[in-house]
């Protein structure tokens, strides 16, 4: 049996009678070894060997409980927890941010769609497969818990944070979609969590820059944002991570952030929704917090607020080093204080401790599974293929086929076997003489090409527009004789634009947000322009 297979089982196995111990009869944990529990910290695989030493530091004396898994290889990943695991007198929790699955994180791992792309697929039951296979993914590479589903409402087409990682704008259909992933992710012995409560789709602030402000009424909050998040934790959601955000109608005080507001997470998520696992914070080094609040401060009101585990994380080195270096040993040493001045009891701290153990206790062993779905990645792709307009484009039927490109889409082009330009090239139109049939192929738009698409529009000869991004570039396109959404520049996504244009595949996306074309003279009639915003 494979080392991290084995110790990870026996690691387990003595948490299980040690939670029994501690939950039943009180066993004796240090304090700092019950605070130790409460933190997850960044282990970042690719780094040098002074990051070690730091988190061999922080794990060895500072009895760290937890940690987030950064970039990397599967295998390098599998090594690192082992060492880790190693160096810990009880199992660390192993948390990763893994929405599309592990290859969000590890080179050697294709990633499935991102959100919005599954926002456009109907058949719910290959959803939770996907959380099947995600699962699987986490386990083998020995993951405890994914941050994911994102349960966000993007409900606000600026938001620079959520956009490809939301389901959609239909909270009702966000609920179904991500309960989907959630309870297939939970099947295979992998605890989901439902993200960012109460709701960080409607914001045009990122929280990692600044801390968003919401402005919506309580009613409003209950119809849109909080659906989704009611939805996981009546299906059973193993944890809830909290946001930063200013939510105006439910905090205690003008300018708090959710993170420290009792109302918010103890009385509203835990007491009113009803949910009883772990509540973790987002990473508290954030600047919508940091750039207000020192490290002493965030920790000791993230926990009198109500959290279970408080989260560090980021990807660049300085930062990574301040966190473990700096900002959770003054946290630790603020929570210590605050117990030994009664403003933090150690009865909270040992509630809290018990829910962590008695989580841990119940984690499945890790097992070795392939890392790789292409047929899955290839399926789900073919389900979120979005026609919104099609006027006798295709099947694609003309001899003469001319495909312009912003970017390159080798994948697509090759299917089509058409003949390739730049959208740039100052001689596109004089070029263009004698084709039948133009493709435009591009991933995003800027004002440097919304001119050259303009004259496209204008060159009489049939046109289609294929974008491989955001749904939401269609508002910014001419009304094209016909225009599909393949979500993503994967080349999955690729070739089933390529299947669906050929009549070899047929479309069974549907937009999951609503695109409002800009008002110009080429947008068509009305009826056009609902017809983008619902097909």
């Amino acid at each position: 049996m494979p080392e991290i297979v084995t110790s990870f089982f026996v690691n387990f196995y003595k948490i299980f009678i040690l939670f029994l111990l501690f939950a039943i009869k009180g066993f004796a944990l240090t304090l700092d070894e019950k605070i130790g529990q409460l933190f997850i910290v960044p282990a970042c695989q690719l780094r040098e060997e002074d990051h070690f030493k730091d988190l061999e530091q922080l794990i060895v004396h500072g009895k760290i409980g937890g940690i987030i898994l950064k970039q990397g290889t599967a295998e390098g990943q599998r090594q690192l927890i082992s060492k880790l695991q190693s160096l810990s007198s009880l199992p660390l929790l192993c948390v990763q941010d893994a929405e599309w699955g592990v290859g969000m994180r590890l080179s050697d791992v294709s990633p499935f769609p991102r959100n919005l792309t599954l926002g456009a697929v109907q058949d719910n039951s290959v959803l939770y497969q996907l959380g099947q296979e995600i699962g699987k993914q986490c386990r083998s590479v020995g993951v405890h818990l994914n941050l994911a589903p994102v349960c966000d409402v993007n409900c606000n087409p600026l938001n620079p944070i959520i956009h490809m990682r939301s389901f959609g704008e239909d909270p009702v259909q966000v609920g179904v979609r991500s309960q989907c992933v959630m309870s297939g992710i939970q099947s295979m012995g992998v605890l989901a969590c439902a993200k960012h409560f109460p709701g960080h789709g409607d914001t045009t602030t990122d929280s990692h820059v600044d801390l968003p402000l919401i402005r919506h009424d309580l009613q409003r909050l209950q119809s849109i944002e909080l659906l989704p998040f009611q939805s996981l934790i009546a299906a059973g959601v193993k944890a809830v991570m909290t946001a930063h955000l200013c939510v105006e109608a439910l905090v205690e005080e003008k300018g708090m952030p959710v993170t420290f507001s009792k109302r918010v997470v103890t009385d509203l998520l835990q007491k009113e929704l009803g949910f009883q696992g772990l509540v973790i914070s987002d990473a508290l080094n954030m600047k919508a917090l940091s750039k207000y609040h020192c490290p002493e401060e965030i920790a000791v009101k993230a926990l009198l607020a109500g959290h279970d585990l408080l989260l560090y994380g980021d990807h660049l080195a300085p930062h990574i080093d301040q966190i473990l270096r700096h900002d959770v040993p003054k946290a630790f040493a603020a929570i210590k204080a605050a117990v030994a001045n009664g403003e933090i009891s150690e009865a909270s701290i040992d509630a809290k401790v018990t829910k962590i153990l008695k989580i841990k206790s119940e984690i499945a062993s890790a097992t070795y599974e392939p890392l790789e779905n292409l047929a899955l990645q290839k399926k789900l792709f073919e389900e979120a293929i979005t026609v919104v307009r099609n006027e006798g484009i295709f099947p694609l039927k003309a001899k003469r086929v001319a495909l312009v490109e912003w970017g390159e889409f080798s994948v697509f082009a090759n299917e089509l076997q058409a003949d390739r330009f730049l959208l740039t090239d100052p001689k596109l139109l004089e070029k263009m003489k004698g084709y039948e049939c133009l493709v435009i192929a591009l991933a995003q738009t800027s004002q440097e090409v919304e001119g050259i698409l303009h004259c496209l529009s204008n060159c009489k000869i049939p046109t289609a527009a294929v974008i491989f991004g955001s749904p939401y570039i269609l508002g910014k396109l001419p009304l094209f004789n016909a225009m599909v959404v393949a979500y993503e520049k994967q080349n999955a996504a690729q070739k089933a634009a390529a299947d669906v244009m050929l009549g070899k595949l047929t479309a069974k996306g549907r937009l999951p947000v609503t695109i409002i074309r800009d008002q110009r003279k080429d947008a068509g009639p009305i009826e056009t322009r609902r017809k983008l915003k619902n097909d």
